[in-house]
């Protein structure tokens, strides 16, 4: 989905020379830029923003070797450069990026790097903030560490080495952040869906364009992994993949509408909540179980907007829109 060529190993840092293009006003620059010092690396932050306009961000790197370039490019920033970090709100036509000999993204290295399984993701036009800080309060009442991130919160990169295996790590996505992970092939374990709405068609084009960028989420995941879908939204119902399913609802009984028609939904592991694993499990499965209702008129969904079945809508890319400076990743829905 993403035009660019984004590297899908780990680079190697210490003395590599590395430019992050953004540093952007939220943390998310800055955290990458702490990152990249503490590996070795020899940072150059470039940015069309003035050093007036960074002054927040820049004094959040007071004492650090870095070397800042601001109010515009340089052209060997990128091409003596060994790694190019790019902020994920940069459009993927901007010119700059064709110089890099090397690409990767803030949250590409976070999934390349971190070690905790299982990783939740959630995304969805609205409520995704309130969702993801919501699961993490809840998990938090568990034994095991918890981690809060990505478009919320404070960047989890700079502390990637703090994350242990057995920790859960609860990331909120956003499609910029998601449609660069689909070029290394990295969806959470867990994913969550709430719904999708038009937004930034600036960026991607038309809704089918961002609905391909959301529906990464679900594309990489393994058939162990699982997927929590709107059951009351068409496009969000037809994200599909080999993961196992669980779907919720505000106006019915959030049982699985495909597991209903015969068995096509256990073969292809697409099951209602009666099966998603509760806190603690195990085995996967929970106790409580959902009677079958009869269908009630309009849900659940039978087909999308232009009168397809959900199951079958598939989206293309399209080029971003171009625009200047941005906002380090707290951007994008």
């Amino acid at each position: 989905m993403s035009l660019w060529s984004l590297r899908p190993d780990v680079p190697s840092l210490r003395g590599a020379r590395a430019t992050v293009m953004g540093l952007g006003l939220f943390g998310g620059g800055a955290g990458a830029v702490r990152f990249l010092a503490s590996r070795g690396a020899r940072v150059t932050v470039t940015d069309l923003r003035t050093a007036d306009q960074l002054r927040e961000s820049i004094s959040a790197l007071d004492g650090l070797p870095v070397e800042f370039h601001l109010g515009g490019h340089r052209e060997e920033d990128f091409t003596r450069a060994d790694l190019v970090l790019v902020n994920p709100a940069v459009p993927s036509d901007s010119p700059w990026l064709g110089l890099a000999r090397s690409l990767d993204t803030e949250m590409n290295l976070f999934f390349k790097l971190c070690r905790a399984r299982p990783v939740v993701g959630v995304t969805g036009s609205n409520g995704k903030t309130t969702t993801t800080a919501l699961i993490g309060e809840i998990l938090k009442k568990g034994p095991r560490p918890v981690w809060v991130g990505g478009n919320i919160g404070a960047p989890l990169l700079e502390r990637v080495d703090e994350i242990g295996p057995e920790d859960l790590v609860v990331l909120e996505l956003s499609s910029f952040q998601l449609e660069h992970l689909d070029a290394i092939g990295r969806s959470p374990n867990v994913a969550v869906v709430m719904n999708l709405t038009p937004n930034h068609l600036d960026r991607h084009g038309t809704m089918g364009n961002y609905a391909a960028a959301k529906r990464v989420i679900v594309a990489h995941q393994a058939a162990t992994d699982w997927k929590v879908l709107n059951a009351d939204d068409p496009l969000v119902a037809g994200f599909t993949s080999p993961s196992r399913t669980a779907w919720f609802s505000r106006i019915g009984p959030a049982t699985s509408w495909r597991a209903t028609r015969a068995s096509s939904g256990r073969s292809s592991g697409t099951r209602g909540p009666s099966t998603f694993p509760r806190a603690g499990s195990r085995e996967g499965s929970t106790s409580r179980t959902w009677r079958r209702r009869p269908r009630r008129a309009g849900w659940p969904p039978r087909s999308g907007p232009d009168g397809r079945s959900p199951r079958g809508r598939r989206s293309r890319d399209s080029p971003a829109s171009s625009t200047g400076s941005s906002s380090w990743a707290r951007s994008g829905a």
